[in-house]
């Protein structure tokens, strides 16, 4: 969720959304924010420790954070948080060079549309409806997957 830009421009147009984090310090900015109504929930990208269900699962620029092994047990969680017909959309970097850790012990995992299209659809949890590479920063830099739960 981070500052909670995403969130917000969900919910500008009209989507019932959840923020979540892992970070309680970004959880309590935006409660500062926007009040202390917002819906946000502390939770791990891994995990997903909720008892709540959803229609879709969002997430930009989180999972690539993640190792391959997290990531599989991520896609699996999004699966059984999400309810029946429902839709996961991720954002990854988009690159062939190989994981590496920044600033300190962040990790970055780097995927092509290729490989994370595989990496998705191997779980047999999610359908790719859609991937697109696109330019966030420079061109061709990003790719944006469109997922939706297999019953």
């Amino acid at each position: 969720m981070g500052p909670g830009k995403d969130l917000d421009l969900l919910l500008g147009r009209g989507y019932r959304a959840t923020g979540s984090d892992r970070s309680e310090t970004f959880l309590e900015m935006y409660r500062a924010a926007r009040g202390e109504g917002a819906d946000v929930e502390l939770l791990d990208a891994v995990t997903i420790e909720t008892d709540r269900r959803f229609d879709a699962v969002y997430t930009n620029k989180v999972l690539h954070h993640l190792t391959e092994e997290q990531l599989d047990a991520s896609l699996a969680r999004q699966w059984e948080v999400t309810n029946p017909g429902g839709f996961g959309v991720h954002t990854f970097w988009h690159s062939e060079k190989e994981p590496e850790v920044m600033f300190g012990s962040l990790l970055f995992t780097y995927y092509t549309k290729e490989t994370i299209v595989k990496k998705i659809t191997e779980t047999g949890k999610w359908a790719v409806v859609e991937a697109t590479v696109y330019k966030e920063m420079e061109d061709d830099d990003s790719v944006c997957v469109v997922l939706r739960r297999v019953d």
